[in-house]
């Protein structure tokens, strides 16, 4: 699109905000890493995207009303996930996190279809544009 000055104010502040997010979260180990990205992600999109979406001429609001069905997705998949955790505990440690990936992956796809059936045409779409 041409938008060079907004694609390297974009690489920049990703640069600036997710080593600070990873820096600050490794003092508390794994978890408080895994929550420095949940935070920074969000951080960084929104600084991202009002820009980028006028680019391509598409409002804020309707780029944010699209990412619904997957945010919600993944909210499904997290409480399967932490409700299976417990009921896998009798499985070895590799069995029970393939069980897991499993199940989380199975319930995301499956709630991405049923809250959102465009994702279901836009897959027809991409196969009969692969053929």
């Amino acid at each position: 699109m041409g938008a060079i000055r907004l694609d390297t104010i974009n690489a920049i502040a990703s640069a600036a905000v997710f080593p600070a997010a990873f820096t600050l979260g490794c003092l508390w180990g794994v978890n408080g890493l895994a929550v420095s990205w949940v935070l920074a992600v969000p951080i960084v999109f929104m600084m991202s995207t009002p820009p980028m979406a006028s680019i391509f001429g598409i409002s804020t609001r309707d780029l944010l009303a699209s990412a619904w069905a997957p945010l919600a997705a993944g909210v499904l998949m997290y409480g399967a996930v932490l409700s299976l955790r417990p009921i896998l505990m009798g499985l070895g440690d590799p069995q029970r996190l393939g069980a897991l990936c499993v199940a989380g992956a199975v319930v995301y796809v499956m709630a991405v279809f049923v809250l959102d059936r465009r994702v279901l045409t836009e897959l027809r779409s991409l196969g009969a544009a692969l053929k």
